[in-house]
């Protein structure tokens, strides 16, 4: 505590700034002042690990509840967090980790009935939060192993999400960064004004849209690619 308590304050919050939300909050059983400084580190790091099954399907109502009860889970603690932020909230990351591409569709699409539907939706969900909406810099990451794949089978399994139309907030955002996303659907009003990085990866996007974003972004500086899809164009 005493080696803590020699760094500045600015430097505290620079590292939660990067730090899974997890792990700052715990720090607030260290002393009061920690339980404040991690609220006031503008950031939301958001991690969950989706609940595995040999099927790849859930068909007992015990396996779906458990996913079911373990998604709400994720969901409350999300937006528990963006609640106790002091303010808005600058960097916001969501990272998604599982074991297959079937996995991570269960976690976030599934209903009671042991089916997929869009009108479920974590992500949408977790960045309709109001204390999102100036976000600056935002990372939405579906990690899987995908490695064993073949250049065909990878494609057919690129984008295991599909961003929400509207849901990503534009006003304010300089970085984006997508990992195993897709982008099929954006309002022809949305605006990137101050966007200037764009990453993304393992990614399968339609070219109208991805081409909408760059135009819109006045800014636009840096553009990374990779292993990124699109709709009738073969990989790019």
């Amino acid at each position: 505590m005493d080696r803590l308590s020699e760094l500045s304050d600015d430097l505290i919050r620079r590292v939660f700034h990067f730090a899974p939300i997890k792990e700052a909050a715990s720090t607030g059983a260290l002393s009061r002042w920690f339980r404040s400084v991690w609220r006031s580190s503008d950031a939301i790091n958001l991690e969950a690990r989706a609940l595995e099954d040999d099927s790849y399907s859930y068909k007992s109502d015990q396996q779906i509840r458990r996913l079911l009860s373990h998604r709400d889970a994720f969901v409350s603690a999300a937006k528990a967090a963006l609640h106790a932020a002091d303010d808005h909230v600058t960097r916001l990351s969501l990272r998604l980790q599982a074991r297959t591409d079937d996995t991570i569709r269960n976690f976030m699409h599934l209903r009671s009935d042991g089916r997929w539907t869009n009108n479920i939706d974590v992500v949408a969900d977790v960045l309709s939060h109001p204390k999102v909406r100036l976000v600056e810099e935002l990372q939405i990451a579906m990690d899987y192993n995908h490695g064993s794949l073949d250049h065909e089978a990878r494609l057919h399994r690129t984008g295991v999400y599909e961003i929400k139309r509207g849901s990503i907030p534009s006003k304010t955002l300089r970085v984006l960064e997508l990992t195993s996303c897709k982008i099929f659907t954006l309002p022809a009003a949305v605006k990137f004004p101050c966007l200037a990085s764009l990453r993304m990866d393992n990614c399968y996007v339609s070219l109208e849209h991805l081409q909408s974003v760059i135009f819109s972004a006045s800014v636009l500086h840096a553009v990374h690619l990779e292993s990124v899809y699109c709709r009738g164009d073969g990989p790019q």
